[in-house]
């Protein structure tokens, strides 16, 4: 049994206060999608993704496709660096 890869994403305004929205992102490891899911946040501006790992070896890497927020008209478009190589 593998364990479960968890994916999070916070999203927070220009003054960091928690921004309730809809996300959808891409998990890849090694470079090819293996995850793809949409989700809303939590009032602490949080999504939680968990996908249960299957075997094989290779680093995943989060990528943020798409955020939609109420009063909130457009979103830079890039996803922080990030890495997970279990």
């Amino acid at each position: 049994m593998y364990p479960t890869i968890a994916s999070s994403t916070i999203f927070a305004d220009l003054v960091f206060q928690p921004l309730r929205a809809v996300v959808s992102i891409v998990l890849r490891r090694r470079g090819y999608g293996y995850f793809g899911g949409r989700m809303a946040t939590g009032v602490n501006g949080k999504a939680v993704f968990r996908v249960p790992r299957k075997k094989g070896t290779g680093c995943f890497r989060t990528t943020v496709a798409r955020v939609t927020a109420l009063g909130y008209v457009t979103w830079h478009g890039a996803t922080p660096a990030n890495r997970l190589c279990p």
